[in-house]
C-alpha cells in the first residue's frame, strides 16, 4: 500500500500549522464580520463586505497551504534578516501609539516611510512626504467621500 507522498513527514507539519492557522484565521474574521450591523441598502455592499472577501480568501489560502503540506512541500520558517521586520513593526506600533496623537494623515505616513524602509527602500526621508501625501488623500477619500471620520491632528484641522 503506497502513501503517493500524503504522509506527514517532520518538515511538512510547519506547513500544515501554518495552512491550519489561515483557516482559523479565516473563521475568526468571517465569524467577526457577520457581527456587524449592516444598514439597510439597496446596493448590497456593507461593512461586512470586505472582511468577508478577506476571509475568502485567507480560507483559500490555508487550504491551499494544507494541499501544500501533504504534497511535501515545506514552509521556511526562519528569519534570514530580522531587521526589515523591525521596521515593519515599529511600523504598526508607531501607527497605533500616534494615531490620536498627531492625527491620521502623519501617523498613516509615518508608517508607509517604516514599512517601505523595511522592504528595501533606502530613501525614508524622501518617502515619508510621499507616505503622508498619500495617507492625506485616503483622509480626504475617508473624510469626504464617504463621510468617515478619522482621528485629526494638526494637518486634519487645516482643512
Amino acid at each position: 500500500m503506497s502513501d503517493s507522498g500524503r504522509s506527514l513527514a517532520g518538515g511538512n507539519l510547519p506547513t500544515l500549522a501554518v495552512g491550519t492557522f489561515l483557516i482559523v484565521l479565516a473563521a475568526l474574521t468571517a465569524y467577526d464580520a457577520s457581527q456587524l450591523r449592516q444598514p439597510v441598502t439597496d446596493v448590497g455592499v456593507g461593512p461586512s463586505t470586505f472582511p468577508m472577501l478577506i476571509a475568502g480568501g485567507l480560507a483559500i489560502l490555508g487550504l491551499l497551504t494544507i494541499k501544500s503540506a501533504f504534497d511535501g512541500h515545506t514552509v521556511n520558517l526562519g528569519i534570514p534578516n530580522k531587521m526589515p521586520l523591525f521596521w515593519l513593526l515599529g511600523g504598526i506600533v508607531s501607527e497605533i501609539l500616534l494615531l490620536n496623537v498627531i492625527g491620521f494623515t502623519l501617523a498613516t505616513g509615518l508608517m508607509f516611510a517604516m514599512a517601505a524602509r523595511g522592504f528595501a527602500k533606502r530613501s525614508f526621508f524622501l518617502l515619508l512626504p510621499v507616505g503622508v501625501l498619500v495617507a492625506l488623500i485616503a483622509y480626504l477619500g475617508f473624510r469626504f467621500g464617504l463621510q468617515l471620520y478619522m482621528p485629526e491632528g494638526p494637518l486634519e484641522r487645516l482643512i
